[in-house]
């Protein structure tokens, strides 16, 4: 016990070796690297850990006594130093024996501190010579490993090269066997294939006569597909052309809100950089933060900017193509639409536009950011009711529903078509 309490006072020096290459498991010896020390079983890296936390505890158990006894010392010295100052009849006789109790503790203490004092000397000395030995031991170990693992790899070594040689000598039986086979499944393959070319040609002939007893039925069937196949292929084409449209009309509906997308990114990156921070009321922000939170109202502005344009266009567009076509009322509904979420874009990039301004003062704008997030959020309501295809075909369903029904008679178009032949 008294080496772990050593290793302990003059620190932990101890370095294990490296990890060995680990052999196979069938030669591996159970117990390899494992040996005892004063009934202690020890491996190759040292002590267990449940020995050295009773060592520990060991330790500290005594510390905790020796305090313990000494501060008993002192109690018992002051209450007869009490019992003496008390004791009136013999006041020089007292002092004397306070001055020879006092001298006889302070040198019983300092016997005790150097007995002490001489034990640990022993014990650090015990522990770096079981240190010095320790590591003797484990090189010893280590170079016992290292012979052993030598002889080990020699002995895998001639094992393989025996095993390889087994190997090449039963590849080169089974490439003779698998040539033998070979060369017997080719004349079986001949044989198979003038067979099978004799069949061939009887079931070709068959075919033959029985393909013109089927030829002239065959071609009054095809006269008749004909006349349905085209009346069919008629139908399947305006139906197909019919869907095209609807699918280009909608991805042009669905473009419109995309561009929305990276608007409410932007923004609900801001959005957390700025609740991350709870600075709303303050705005006390670093040099660093400043300049990201500006970073990122620039992009928000710019991409405010390009969805604004957008929409103008598109408004532009939508009434142009009104006035060249009366009577398709959808493309009035997109314009309206188009120009509303141009507007509200265009709002709350004013308000971003003060709520950056308030930013570069670092002065409190409260009531600024709200007001960006309400005009956030009309922006999101307006790019939500931008029509669908399917929303602008039941509204001209209804209106065709209200009209009159010769009037409708007479507009025998489908809906879809109103739609495909304004896009076309």
């Amino acid at each position: 016990m008294l080496p772990w309490f050593g290793r302990y006072l003059i620190g932990d020096y101890y370095f294990p070796p490296e990890p060995p290459i680990r052999p196979r498991p069938s030669t591996l010896p159970r117990n390899f690297g494992m040996y005892e020390h004063d009934g202690i079983r020890v491996s190759p890296t040292g002590f267990d850990s449940d020995q050295d936390d009773e060592i520990q505890r060991m330790i500290e158990e005594t510390r905790i006594r020796s305090e313990k006894k000494r501060e008993e010392d002192e109690k018992r010295h002051q209450a007869r130093m009490r019992a003496l100052m008390m004791a009136e009849d013999e006041p020089v006789e007292t002092e004397r024996v306070l001055l020879e109790k006092t001298r006889e503790m302070k040198e019983r203490q300092k016997e005790e501190d150097a007995r002490m004092k001489l034990e640990q000397e022993k014990k650090l000395k015990e522990a770096k010579e079981f240190l010095e030995k320790e590591k003797i031991e484990e090189e010893k170990k280590k170079k016992e490993f290292q012979m052993w693992r030598e002889a080990q790899d020699q002995r895998w070594k001639i094992r393989d090269s025996e095993t390889n040689k087994i190997c090449e000598e039963a590849r080169e039986a089974a490439n003779e066997e698998m040539e033998r086979i070979e060369n017997k499944n080719a004349d079986i393959l001949r044989q198979s294939e003038q067979e099978a070319n004799q069949m061939n040609e009887d079931f070709r002939n068959q075919l033959r006569q029985e393909k013109e007893q089927n030829e002239y039925a065959y071609g009054e069937y095809c006269n008749r597909l004909r006349a349905q196949m085209g009346l069919f292929i008629r139908l399947v084409e305006h139906k197909e052309w019919t869907r095209k449209m609807e699918e280009k009309w909608s991805s042009r509906l669905n473009g419109l809100k995309e561009w929305f997308i990276p608007i409410a990114q932007s923004f609900s990156s801001l959005k957390i950089e700025l609740d991350s921070k709870e600075k709303l009321g303050k705005f006390d922000l670093r040099a660093s933060e400043k300049s990201k939170i500006k970073a990122t109202v620039d992009i928000l502005l710019e991409r405010l900017e390009t969805m604004e344009k957008v929409m103008e266009d598109e408004s532009e567009d939508m009434e142009r193509m009104a006035e060249e076509h009366p009577e398709a009322t959808f493309l009035t509904d997109i314009q309206e639409s188009a120009w509303e979420v141009g507007q509200a874009a265009s709002k709350m990039m004013m308000y971003i536009q003060l709520f950056k301004k308030g930013i570069h003062k670092n002065c409190s704008h409260m009531d600024k950011w709200n007001r960006c997030v309400s005009s956030f959020d009309n922006l999101e309501k307006k790019v939500d009711v931008i029509p669908t295809v399917s929303e602008l075909k039941e509204k001209n369903e209804r209106q065709m529903k209200t009209e009159d029904e010769n009037e409708s008679v007479e507009r025998s178009v489908p809906v879809s078509s109103l739609i495909i032949t304004e896009l076309d």
